[in-house]
């Protein structure tokens, strides 16, 4: 939840998602895939050209939050 939140608003980075959260990078990278892999997010960058990408949370926030309820409780 504490990404969902982070990145609701404007699209970041995951090292400024961990900073903000204070959740280890790792573990931000492994939450994102996840987002990633559901359709999720909204992708911003290329990594290819910047470097870098950027995530935001996709749709409205209680939405989101169903979505992973089901994804992880059923």
């Amino acid at each position: 939840m504490k990404i969902l939140t982070c990145i609701q608003k404007s699209p970041k980075s995951i090292k400024e998602i961990s900073s903000e959260t204070n959740i280890p990078i790792s573990s931000v990278y492994r939450i994102i895939q996840i987002f990633e892999n559901n359709d999720m997010l909204l992708l911003k960058g290329d990594i290819a050209i910047a470097k870098f990408r950027l995530f935001q949370s996709k749709g409205n926030f209680d939405m989101l939050h169903k979505k992973l309820y089901e994804l992880f409780l059923s």
